[in-house]
This record gives structure tokens, sequence and C-alpha cells, in this order.
């Protein structure tokens, strides 16, 4: 994406994309590559987009008028909650 800001769900496409290319690279062995992928270690560093672009631009977004701080703290937690999970 250029010029602009990918949100999470964004970020979660291209690794659903990526795993799809890393599994073909496996010729098609799907236990192979997600062994493989087990081995990786993920950084994770989320919420400042959210924050600056859905939250605090009032020109572009709404969100503030929506929602409080603190409820769209909740809900980005929860967002954050069903789509990340952490394995064995």
């Amino acid at each position: 994406m250029q010029g602009g800001i990918a949100g999470f769900s964004d970020h979660l496409k291209h690794h659903a994309d990526t795993v799809s290319r890393i599994i073909r690279i496996f010729r098609g062995n799907k236990n192979s590559a997600l062994s493989h992928l087990s081995k990786c270690l993920y950084h994770v560093h989320f919420g400042n987009n959210d924050y600056i672009s859905n939250y605090f631009d009032t020109k572009h977004f709404s969100t503030s008028h929506r929602y409080n701080e603190e409820l769209f703290a909740d809900l980005l937690i929860q967002t954050y909650r069903e789509r990340i999970r952490v394995g064995d």
C-alpha cells in the first residue's frame, strides 16, 4: 500500500497471502509449510495507526464521535483478542 496506512485487517490478509505462497513453495505440502512457520518468531506492533488514523483524525473519520477513548480502547482490545492467537 503506497501512500496509505494499512489497517490490522490488511496486515492479516497480507500474512494469509504470504502463508499461501509459502505452502506453494513447499509444493502444496501444507503440514510441512505450517511446521516450518511454527518455528518462526513474530513481532507484532500495533495500535498507533488505529489511534492516529481512526480516532484522532477527526477530519476523515467519525470514530471519536462514536466512542470515547476508553470504549475505543476496549473495542481495539476485543478486535485483537479475536484475531491473534498464540501457538504452543
